[in-house]
């Protein structure tokens, strides 16, 4: 019989969520990467920052997006002024049968030089909350950031609005990672 050290474990609570702080990698996993490999480069990303992307608050998730957009470049080819830009957007949606009330990040990336509808595509960290008086309270509404100089006033946007305030540690009911061409 092989005895194994024991380890104390810590349970999550979920009323008082767990407050993590960002550890942005010291190297950025890869200087640059596709659009469409969006999904599995933030994942990697975030397991460098000791987060799982599957289970974040949306406090972690734009933390994250912001150092993902700072330190994780898009490829050559992009328009030069607006062709990897970040967006927050949030609003209370039918999905089915069901309203959810979503607050998502989104990097939206455009090549220049194609006139196809295959141009534009977007990478999205989306979470999902189950609709509650106060998030119904909230009217829907979107940010941009239309440059990477434009960063620190993004992130002191979204932590100043209203939403922001209501999400920030709450844990959502669903987290979704995709990248989708527009």
């Amino acid at each position: 019989m092989i005895l194994l050290p024991s380890f104390p474990v810590r349970a999550r609570s979920r009323s008082l969520p767990v407050i993590r702080t960002l550890d942005t990698p010291a190297a950025p996993p890869h200087g640059r990467f596709h659009p469409k490999c969006s999904v599995p480069s933030f994942r990697s990303f975030a397991l460098q920052s000791h987060i799982h992307a599957d289970d974040i608050t949306a406090q972690e998730a734009v933390g994250l997006m912001l150092a993902f957009y700072r330190h994780v470049r898009a490829p050559e080819g992009l328009l030069e002024g607006d062709g990897d830009v970040l967006q927050v957007e949030w609003g209370v949606y039918e999905c089915g049968e069901t309203e959810l009330f979503h607050f998502e990040l989104s990097r939206h990336f455009t090549e220049a030089g194609r006139e196809d509808d295959n141009r534009e595509s977007k990478f999205t960290i989306g979470l999902h909350y189950r609709p509650t008086f106060t998030l119904r309270a909230i009217q829907g509404g979107e940010h941009w950031c239309w440059s990477h100089s434009d960063v620190d006033a993004f992130r002191e946007d979204i932590r100043a609005s209203e939403v922001y305030q209501a999400v920030a540690t709450l844990p959502p009911a669903e987290v979704a990672l995709e990248w989708n061409p527009v």
